[in-house]
Formats: structure tokens, sequence, C-alpha cells
């Protein structure tokens, strides 16, 4: 390929029967096909692309800074946070919305969907329509409560 001239190689593993390596769950590491690239970048000379829940900026950067890959790809990470880059860049990787890989909005509303969306992120796939915007008649509200009751049989009675 790289006597064709292909410019660059983005090194990745799954199909249809091994769906969890394209799309990897909360239950497999971040950096999972790091070792992918490190291979194939050992017998190259064009550049090498790593993909696999890079997601975490000291993860992406250490292998950059290793020689391990030439370039990341995010997928998923900017469904969860489209400014993951630019937090990145500016030095505020706390603020960084993490992909949490439970491919539910992501993957999940593929199937009869209208749009993708993301866990972390609902806004994701209806920016426009979802968009924050001053109220047109100002109210107190009070909120109670911080998000979903989860009820768990194994604690109850509490």
């Amino acid at each position: 390929m790289e006597a064709a001239g292909v410019d660059a190689l983005e090194v990745d593993a799954g199909c249809y029967e091994t769906w969890y390596w394209a799309h990897p769950t909360s239950y497999q590491p971040p950096g999972l096909m790091v070792d992918m690239a490190e291979a194939t970048k050992k017998v190259v000379k064009i550049p090498v692309i790593a993909i696999g829940k890079l997601g975490y900026p000291e993860l992406a950067e250490e292998l950059l800074n290793e020689g391990k890959a030439d370039f990341i790809c995010l997928g998923r990470a900017l469904f969860a946070d489209p400014e993951w880059p630019n937090k990145v860049e500016e030095g505020r990787p706390e603020d960084i919305r993490p992909c949490i890989g439970d491919n539910d909005g992501c993957l999940g509303r593929l199937l009869g969907a209208k749009y993708t969306s993301c866990s972390v992120n609902p806004a994701n796939g209806m920016e426009r329509e979802l968009a924050l915007k001053p109220a047109e008649i100002r109210k107190s509200v009070l909120v109670v409560g911080g998000g979903p009751g989860v009820w768990r049989p194994q604690e109850w009675p509490p």
C-alpha cells in the first residue's frame, strides 16, 4: 500500500462479528489498539494513525511522544465533547466531558432513529434544536435532586 502511494495508515480492528473491537465498550481498556499501530509503524515509512479509546489527553500525548503513532483518531470522544481538541490545546483537560463507552446514543440509536446522540452529551446531533438560549420569561425555580434515581434491589430496603 505504501508503494502504491497511500499517504497514511489508520490501524484498527473489528468487523460485524467482533463489533466490540470497532466500537470499544466501557469494559475495554483505553488505547486497546495502540499495539497494532506501533507494530505497523515499525515496518512502514508513511504516517500511522492510532485509534481505540484515545480520548484521554495524557494517553494520547504519551503514545505520540513515545513514537507509537504519528496521529491519533478520535471518534466517540468528539461526540461526548466536540471541544476536546480546544480544551487540550488550552490546557484544560479537566474540563473534557469524557466518553463513557456505553454505546447507547452513538450506536444504539442508529437503528431507526433520526439522529445519533450521546449519553453524556444529549444535544449531540441536534445542536441547533437544543441550543441553550435565555428564557423569554424569567422565573425563579428550585431544582430538587441531581439526576435520575437508580433502584438497586440488592440495596433495598435501605
